[in-house]
C-alpha cells in the first residue's frame, strides 16, 4: 500500500483504534449495582454489600447523558439478617429493582453530571438479632433526593432515611453521635467518569444515604450507599469494524516495511 493510502485509512480508522465510535441512539451496557452498608461509631462496623449484576441498552442525550430503562438491575434474592452491631441487623429485602431514569450534565448534585434514579426494595432492619425480636422494612430510598420515615406500631420503631441524587463526582453525607460529646461522623465517595468520546468505557456514579432510627444511643445509626459502575461496550457492528481497521493498519504496515 502506497504511503499516501496508508495516511488516508489511518485517519479513517485512527479514532476507532482509540476507542471512538459514532453516537448511537442505544448504548448496550451492562454493570453492577452494590449497596454497602457501614456503622461509623462502633470501629466502623460493615456488612457484606449486596452486589446486583445488570445489563441492558442506554438511550444516549446530548451531552453525555444517558437513559436507563426499569429494571435493568434487578434481584429477587432476601439477604439473611446479619448483625450489624450490638442491637441492629440488617439485611436487603426482594424483589429489588431500579426505576427508569436519567443520568446527565446538571443534573447531580452541585449542577454535576448524575440525576435520580430511584430504586424499588427495602432492608430489613432488626432489633435485637438475629434473630430479631422484632423488625421494621425500610424503602431503600437510594438514588433520589429528599427523605422517608417507617414506623412499626408494635414496638414504635422509628427508622428514618435521608437519600441523594446520583453522582460521578463526591458526595458527601454526615451522621451525628447522639450519646457522648455528639461527635459527628462523615462519609464521602466519589464516582468518576472514564468514557470514551463516543461514549464508549466505565461510568461510576455513587449515591450516599443516611439511616437514623429512635432507638437509644447510636448503634442504629449509619450509612447506606450505592454505587452504579457501568460499562458500556460496542455494538457488534462497531467491534467488528475496529477490528477490521486495526487489521487493516497492520497489514498495511507490514507491506511497507
Amino acid at each position: 500500500m502506497r504511503p499516501r493510502s496508508l495516511r488516508a485509512l489511518a485517519l479513517l480508522l485512527g479514532p476507532l483504534a482509540l476507542g471512538w465510535a459514532p453516537p448511537a441512539a442505544a448504548l448496550p451496557f451492562r454493570g453492577t449495582l452494590t449497596l454497602s452498608s457501614v456503622q461509623p461509631f462502633l470501629g466502623s462496623l460493615q456488612i457484606p454489600p449486596s452486589v446486583i449484576p445488570g445489563s441492558g441498552e442506554a438511550g444516549a442525550l446530548p451531552g453525555g447523558g444517558v437513559s436507563l430503562p426499569a429494571s435493568a438491575f434487578a434481584t429477587t434474592r432476601t439477604t439473611p439478617l446479619t448483625l450489624f452491631n450490638p442491637i441492629v441487623s440488617v439485611g436487603l429485602g426482594s424483589p429489588a429493582a431500579n426505576l427508569a431514569g436519567t443520568l446527565a450534565p446538571g443534573q447531580g448534585p452541585k449542577g454535576g453530571f448524575g440525576g435520580q434514579l430511584p430504586l424499588t426494595g427495602f432492608y430489613r432492619f432488626g432489633l435485637f438479632g438475629p434473630p430479631p425480636i422484632a423488625f421494621i422494612s425500610f424503602p431503600l430510598f437510594i438514588g433520589q433526593v429528599g427523605y422517608t420515615s417507617v414506623l412499626s406500631p408494635m414496638i414504635g420503631l422509628r427508622i428514618t432515611v435521608s437519600g441523594t441524587e446520583w453522582t460521578t463526582g463526591a458526595a458527601t453525607v454526615t451522621l451525628t453521635e447522639t450519646f457522648g460529646a455528639g461527635t459527628p461522623a462523615t462519609l464521602m465517595v466519589t464516582g468518576g467518569d472514564f468514557r470514551t468520546l463516543g461514549g464508549l468505557g466505565q461510568l461510576v456514579l455513587v449515591s450516599p444515604a443516611v439511616v437514623r432510627s429512635n432507638v437509644a444511643a447510636s448503634f442504629q445509626n449509619f450509612f447506606l450507599t450505592g454505587t452504579l459502575d457501568l460499562h458500556f461496550v460496542p455494538e457488534p457492528a462497531t467491534a467488528l469494524l475496529l477490528g477490521l481497521g486495526l487489521a487493516g493498519l497492520v497489514r498495511a504496515r507490514r507491506r511497507s516495511s
